[in-house]
């Protein structure tokens, strides 16, 4: 009878039902495991999506293209990337899904796999969803709700392990998203999640490095316009101390020192003020995995490392333009070596900065190149 997403949320309604007394305000940290793999949600949300992914991996990815434009999400003339850079990714277990097929190339039984997949996957994040809500009406049952302040923010774009872990699971079909069962989704489900960008988890490109943020400012009471502001998730912090009138420690808190908190608070963009952050001359670099990439104002720089995982990429400096190409759909480096040398020359300085450890991994290229 016990399912994370729903154990974590009744303990923080405890912790914080627990304090009320002392009238102090409170910082909670909600990370949910849901929905990583393994793919699995209690009875009641399983056959929820029966039949919803039937269509398959691009006509699913069609539609959502469509809706986006539709609620406003993206605007009308978004390029979308393809969706079809599929690179071969590890399978757990035994071979299980061919994960880099079209869907009218998979075998009636794969097709029947990969759907109910993803209405396992559609089931738990819907049991999450839900518990959000538990936790939100917890809060106006006690009075906090127009007082907190509250960000609901991924970590990473979709993820697509591929294949399905049999080693010691019951994976017969009827017993995806049961106790016992070990079942991921697939990189081309992933694809369909990233929409309408490029890649997924594990990969610096945009459908692996951005993702949804909602925020509630305290006592808000409609809805606001989207923003396409640059932002990144080093600016959560400063962004929650500013909303609580709390100054960053600098290089020292309470005696020991600290690294200097890196970031801006969002709450210029959030509120409407400003339209961005970042300045045009700011640089966000990161790597993983040797994956790495740089952003400066539209301009973006990656580098895919050249081992197994994306063997099938292209492992040298790609070079996209953010303003008109957020699909990274062509890659200008060849057009603008110029830029791309500024921002070689800026992942240089990023390396020595952070101290950045090369992976240990062969035929790598080295760290600073």
């Amino acid at each position: 009878d016990f399912f994370s997403s729903d154990y974590f949320v009744s303990k923080l309604v405890q912790y914080i039902g627990q304090d009320r007394a002392d009238k102090k305000p409170f910082f909670a940290y909600l990370a949910f495991q849901a929905p990583h793999y393994p793919l699995q949600a209690p009875d009641a949300y399983l056959k929820q999506y029966a039949g919803r992914y039937d269509a398959g991996y691009e006509a699913i990815r069609a539609a959502r293209l469509e809706k986006q434009k539709r609620l406003g999400l993206i605007p009308q003339d978004f390029v979308p990337n393809p969706g079809a850079e599929v690179p071969p990714l590890f399978r757990f277990g035994q071979p299980g899904v061919a994960i880099n097929k079209p869907w009218d190339r998979l075998s009636p039984a794969d097709q029947r796999s990969e759907a109910r997949v993803m209405e396992v996957f559609a089931g738990m994040v819907t049991n999450l969803d839900d518990n959000v809500g538990r936790l939100l009406a917890y809060l106006e049952q006690i009075g906090a709700y127009d007082n907190t302040f509250i960000i609901f923010i991924s970590d990473n774009g979709a993820d697509g392990a591929g294949g399905i872990a049999s080693r010691g699971a019951d994976n017969s079909l009827e017993n995806y998203g049961r106790p016992g069962s070990f079942i991921l989704r697939s990189a081309r489900w992933a694809a369909v999640g990233t929409t309408p960008l490029r890649l997924f988890k594990a990969f610096t490109a945009e459908g692996g490095i951005s993702v949804p943020a909602i925020v509630r400012l305290p006592g808000g009471s409609a809805a606001l316009a989207p923003s396409a502001a640059l932002s990144s998730l080093r600016d959560v912090v400063p962004t929650i101390l500013a909303a609580a009138g709390v100054p960053a420690p600098g290089g020292e808190f309470q005696g020991q020192a600290v690294a200097v908190m890196e970031g801006q608070s969002l709450l210029p963009v959030i509120d409407g003020s400003q339209n961005e952050v970042h300045g045009v001359d700011e640089v966000i670099a990161d790597e993983v995995n040797d994956m790495r990439y740089v952003r400066r104002g539209p301009w973006k720089l990656s580098r895919f490392a050249n081992y197994a995982v994306a063997q099938t990429l292209e492992s040298h400096w790609q070079l996209y333009d953010m303003d008109h190409d957020r699909g990274e759909t062509t890659d200008l480096a060849a057009v603008h070596p110029e830029i791309v040398s500024m921002l070689q020359d800026d992942w240089r300085a990023y390396v020595r900065r952070v101290g950045v450890a090369q992976p240990l991994l062969p035929f790598l290229p080295p760290i600073d190149q």
